[in-house]
This record gives C-alpha cells, structure tokens and sequence, in this order.
C-alpha cells in the first residue's frame, strides 16, 4: 500500500437568515478557527439577532454585537 498524504481541509462560514438562506459565506483552512473569519462576515450586514453556538462566545464579538443592538443567542 501507498503512503496517505495528508490532505487540505477547508470549512465554510456562513451567515443565513432565519429561514436559512444564504446571506454571505467565508471559505478558510480547516486548521482556522471560525472566529478568525467572523468580523469580515458580520460586516456590513444589518441583521437583530445571532443565534450561534459556544465557539463564538467571544468578548469581543459580543461586545461589537451589543453596541450594534443585536441580540445575541449563544448557549453556555
């Protein structure tokens, strides 16, 4: 048998309304956390709420979305 070589990874960020439908997306490395790619993805998007889970539970994203008025829907 052949050697496995190791393969890249990507995920995909998304941002979708709250039917679902696609709003904005960010591609990034597998190896990337999703924060890295959050703020060019809430940029320039008004939006009331952010449902997400507990991977975005960050200070500084919080924050940003609190002085934007957004409620922010994110489990302990």
């Amino acid at each position: 048998m052949g050697k496995s070589r190791g393969g890249m990874t990507c995920k995909i960020l998304a941002l979708v309304d709250s039917l679902g439908n696609l709003i904005k997306f960010r591609l990034m490395s597998g190896q990337y956390h999703d924060l890295v790619e959050t703020k060019p993805l809430i940029e320039d998007v008004d939006f009331q709420a952010l449902l997400a889970d507990k991977a975005f539970d960050a200070d500084w994203l919080i924050q940003e979305l609190n002085e934007r008025k957004v409620k922010v829907v994110i489990p302990p």
